[in-house]
């Protein structure tokens, strides 16, 4: 998968966790009740994992609940959940203030052992990019139910985006021991994928969806084995995943996104260009608006990409100003499409919060485009270090490995980045190709 998708695994796998868990969390994992406030209405019973388009339902029977009883805290936690699975589906980040405001509320009525809270708390951090926050909330969590499965899986988002992959690993086997189903198979399928175990990461991704309990999990299980199986050069079995995904949860429009890749890949460029435009009018996510962008201008129509490309400069704002911190997209962007020195500016912040591969791949391109190749390519060879197959990170390097005269290198780079993923990118695959031609 591209770099700027990878970056979408974690906030994804934790919405899975949400949805999967989240009502189920309330019902089953319940704190002692001599520590929970008095309610006058019945308790709220686990139901399916709500679709996409379910959500706004959940939310507002929530909402509805809270009016007869403002002292449950646990449907306070649970709207908190909610409110950041909306964000992530609508692509609105406004939604993560009330997410703050209602689990603030809910820890406010139970501090102690209101592990519905910590993990909406922990799930809000990750959201924003504030993965220190999504760790030391997981592991408050878990000092109060160290056996929590939707809790190790944020300790496992958190510890991946932080660098550290042994200890991800870990968190996602024990995840796997003690709530064995789709969250945590998604999660050790991941744990593969960092490792360039293509094949492994499909075997964990097919167990989860062999378990999947609702077709919001058939639609995620579906949409990233499509994306592995772009990774290993198959856009064909990749466009087939991304339908049956859709057929099974037609609202989940990231499957849209995946499914315009794969007819990008397959050169039916016009249905891609189609589906590019649906998706990013239905979620208008600063990664697909710059993937529709990029299709547009690799197809000559340079306005058409300019407009989107402004879109993405509005979106970062309403990010920030959401509390969203921009790392590895941003800087990619700003290195592509802007100012080469803002980029560095941005790269640098992004591996201080976020030392995670896609944060060093970012940076050293940023590096890169601001003329300092040496220090680029040891920025990105940090990208490269857990073996993960990524075909921009590939190309990033083989590109700077050319600059620096490396050209035995750089071209094994550049053919290793087409062997990925042919159509890994709509400017960059052609650029791999010329240089390629011109190296010979």
């Amino acid at each position: 998968m591209s770099a700027s998708i990878a970056t979408l695994r974690i906030p994804a796998l934790a919405a899975v966790a949400v949805a999967a868990g989240a009502a189920a969390l309330v019902v089953h994992v319940h704190a002692p009740a001599t520590s929970a406030p008095q309610v006058t209405a019945p308790a709220p019973t686990a139901q399916p994992a709500p679709s996409q388009a379910g959500l706004p339902a959940q939310i507002a029977q929530l909402q509805q609940r809270l009016r007869v009883v403002p002292g449950d805290w646990e449907s306070w936690g649970t709207l908190g959940l909610d409110y950041v699975q909306q964000a992530r589906v609508t692509v609105d980040p406004t939604y993560y203030p009330k997410a703050e405001q209602v689990l603030r509320r809910s820890l406010s009525l139970n501090r102690s052992d209101n592990i519905v809270a910590m993990a909406g708390e922990a799930a809000l951090s990750a959201a924003r990019h504030d993965f220190r926050g999504a760790l030391a909330w997981a592991r408050r969590g878990l000092q109060v139910d160290p056996r929590n499965g939707v809790l190790l899986g944020a300790l496992d988002d958190a510890l991946t985006q932080l660098g550290d992959y042994a200890g991800a690993a870990r968190a996602a086997k024990a995840m796997e021991t003690v709530d064995p189903g789709t969250s945590a198979e998604a999660r050790l399928s991941y744990v593969a994928e960092l490792q360039g175990d293509i094949r492994g990461a499909e075997t964990w991704m097919r167990l989860a969806l062999d378990d999947a309990g609702s077709a919001a999990d058939v639609a995620f299980t579906r949409y990233y084995l499509g994306d592995l199986a772009l990774a290993s050069n198959h856009p064909q079995q990749a466009l087939a995943h991304y339908n049956a995904g859709l057929a099974a949860d037609p609202s989940y429009t990231a499957l849209l996104e995946g499914k315009a890749r794969a007819e990008q890949a397959l050169g039916q460029t016009q249905a891609a260009l189609r589906d590019f435009a649906r998706v990013v009018n239905e979620v208008p996510m600063p990664s697909y608006v710059v993937e529709y962008g990029d299709l547009l201008q690799a197809t000559g129509d340079r306005s058409g990409a300019a407009a989107q490309y402004a879109l993405v400069r509005v979106e970062e704002k309403l990010f920030r100003a959401n509390g969203v911190a921009l790392d590895s997209d941003a800087t990619l962007f700003e290195a592509d499409h802007g100012s080469p020195v803002q980029a560095v500016t941005l790269g640098r912040a992004a591996i201080a919060s976020r030392p995670f591969l896609d944060s060093y791949d970012a940076y050293g391109w940023a590096l890169h485009r601001d003329g300092q190749n040496t220090a680029a390519l040891a920025m990105i060879n940090r990208a490269h270090g857990t073996g993960m197959r990524n075909p921009l990170f590939y190309y990033h390097r083989g590109v700077v490995e050319l600059e620096l005269g490396r050209t035995a290198a750089g071209r094994a780079d550049l053919r290793t980045a087409l062997a990925i993923n042919s159509a890994f990118s709509p400017l960059a695959a052609p650029i791999a190709h010329r240089l390629l031609a011109a190296a010979r």
